[in-house]
């Protein structure tokens, strides 16, 4: 039975394909394996990262390991199944009896080497509620009253012969303001056209006239809103003073005769951009915000 295979042999097969097998990879023997045994290896790689080498014989040759060899020698080979070592816990002070009313603890007794938080005495205390008092009226934001509002008319000419104010798109600059047909020709801006100067500080929010855009309104930093020609001599037209801060964002109605600005003042205003009056002023002690 153990005696070698005896036969005529391929001359053409390799040591490999010589080798006996009863699948096509190769030899497949049975053998038993401790369902437990394995399931505590599998769980024990997973966890710790490392397992009992199979290949290797205990008893002939030691324990072996795969995977994190040094996490196994720390650990002793220890497995998930094994219970932790125990921890030491710290000692806590008792004191069980009731009838100690001053020194009773209870559940509630302290841990040795504890560090007890010190707790002010009434005079430190009371120094420190006026240290806070103070603290908090110093730090109160008082309410600001809305400031006047007022309104600057820089052009003579508010009112043409017919008597239409600015706000009324003109007929004379050659193209169709009102025509809602795009240009036969469009291309990216190639030279500088104009500069409209006149704020004091940084522009925050620019916005066109609804629809025919022959007007341009500028929010700034410095709490002051500006009306501009875009055609034409493109002068200021008027400004609109009315907020202690600057200008958060500023936003045109549907028709153009009335526009809102926001500011960090936490006000809200609605002005009347013919004659540079407000119409209405709100505000909720929040930060306003257009979206």
């Amino acid at each position: 039975m153990y005696a070698p295979v005896k036969g005529p042999e391929h001359p053409d097969l390799t040591m490999q394909q010589r080798a006996p097998r009863n699948t096509l990879a190769g030899y497949v023997e049975k053998a038993h394996i401790n369902a437990f045994e394995f399931e505590n290896q599998r769980r024990t790689f997973h966890t710790y990262g490392y397992a009992l080498d199979p290949s290797v014989d205990e008893q002939a040759d030691g324990q072996s390991y795969v995977g994190d060899l040094q996490s196994a020698y720390d650990d002793n080979g220890k497995t998930v199944f094994e219970a932790p070592k125990a921890k030491k816990l710290r000692k806590q002070e008792k004191n069980d009896r009731p009838e100690d009313i001053e020194g009773f603890l209870g559940p509630w007794g302290k841990f040795e080497n504890e560090v007890s938080v010190a707790k002010p005495n009434e005079q430190e205390r009371a120094e420190l509620d006026e240290l806070l008092s103070k603290r908090h009226k110093r730090g109160r934001i008082p309410e600001d009253k809305p400031l006047e509002e007022k309104s600057t008319l820089h052009i003579k000419d508010a009112y043409d012969y017919q008597g239409r104010s600015y706000l009324h798109a003109p007929h004379d600059l050659g193209v169709n303001l009102r025509s809602n047909a795009p240009p036969p020709k469009c291309f990216l801006p190639k030279a500088h056209i104009h500069t409209w100067s006149g704020h004091n500080k940084g522009i925050s929010s620019i916005r066109w006239f609804p629809k025919t855009a022959h007007l341009l309104l500028s929010g700034s930093m410095d709490c002051r809103v500006k009306l501009w020609e875009v055609y034409g001599e493109r002068r200021c037209i008027r400004t609109f003073s009315g907020h202690r801060q600057a200008i958060k964002d500023i936003a045109w109605n549907n028709r153009g005769t009335n526009f809102l600005s926001a500011s960090y003042d936490r006000y809200i205003k609605l002005w009347d951009a013919e004659t540079g009056d407000v119409v209405s002023r709100f505000t909720t002690r929040k930060m306003p915000f257009y979206d």
